[in-house]
């Protein structure tokens, strides 16, 4: 398993183009941590704090790249659109919003969308992408991933070019998560389940998501390869989960 997860970090669309040192990714990671703190609201729960880090932690050990230390902050923000995908930042600092917890119907699925989201700090991509504006010269790779440039929530300010390597990005996101989740004892099914559920089915041409079929296709292509290797017993994931959710939905409107 830790063989097939190393081969899928590898399966690149996008040359590893990075103008980007690790001193300098981690001035940014930093930076845009800082200013992405202000913006945020934090949920206030040590208990539901301290399970997400649990979870990142069983899920980072299973990585292609582990030298990278993840920094959680869980915020009531609803951030991440219909999925509630954590915002990732260069260095590995992750915002994660509460709506994922209440979202998920067990753990499984809240670690697929988990591993999604550090596999894009592991992999580098911000980085990639602010590289590859500069190519471009299209100006700044939007920095702040808070701010009315984020594609999420303006897809005009992003050229059509760069949403498809970002569209690239998150189906080399969602092949690796698959089989780290899976590594990590999670069923990666899980994972597809909950895009399945969740990711709106519309087309949009200017969305930094791939459609809906397409995302799920992905990740059973990886499915399929995890299934080659044999059968695996995946862990339940069940009573702490719900405690955890219960206690989150006391915190949020």
């Amino acid at each position: 398993m830790r063989l097939l997860v190393l081969a899928l970090a590898a399966l690149s669309l996008n040359a590893q183009v990075n103008f980007y040192s690790r001193e300098k990714e981690a001035a940014l990671g930093a930076q845009l941590a800082a200013e992405a703190t202000k913006d945020t609201t934090p949920l206030g729960s040590a208990a539901a704090a301290d399970y997400i880090n649990k979870v990142v932690r069983r899920l980072a050990v299973a990585m292609p790249n582990q030298s990278y230390t993840f920094t959680i902050a869980l915020v009531k923000d609803d951030l991440g659109g219909s999925t509630h995908e954590p915002t990732a930042l260069p260095a590995g600092y992750i915002f994660v919003p509460a709506g994922l917890l209440l979202a998920a119907q067990n753990e499984a699925e809240l670690a697929g969308m988990l591993a999604h989201a550090m596999v894009h700090v592991t992999s580098r991509h911000y980085t990639q992408l602010a590289t590859r504006a500069e190519l471009a010269q299209i100006g700044t790779y939007p920095l702040h991933p808070l701010s009315p440039l984020n594609p999420r929530d303006n897809p005009w300010a992003v050229p059509a070019p760069m949403l498809a390597i970002m569209r690239s990005f998150e189906r080399q996101a969602d092949y690796v998560a698959a089989a780290t989740a899976a590594a990590a004892g999670y069923d990666p099914a899980a994972f597809a389940a909950y895009i399945s559920r969740t990711q709106t089915d519309q087309p949009d041409p200017f969305a930094a998501l791939p459609n809906r079929a397409d995302r799920i296709a992905g990740i059973e292509q990886a499915i399929k390869a995890i299934r080659r290797m044999g059968p695996h017993d995946y862990a339940p994931t069940g009573a702490e989960f719900a405690q955890i959710q219960a206690e989150v939905r006391k915190l949020t409107p």
